[in-house]
């Protein structure tokens, strides 16, 4: 996402809204195991 194009508000809820929606939505088991990368990261934090 260029920051020219997409402001930090709507990359926020891009971002999101692909967490949200679950990784079979948006690609199956490469993009769940991303999805949970991220989520431990965060929980880490």
């Amino acid at each position: 996402m260029g920051g020219r194009v997409v402001g930090a508000g709507l990359a926020e809820q891009l971002v999101e809204a692909f967490l949200n929606n679950g990784p079979e939505a948006v690609g199956g088991e490469r993009h769940a195991k991303r999805v949970a990368k991220l989520m431990q990261i965060e929980k880490d934090q």
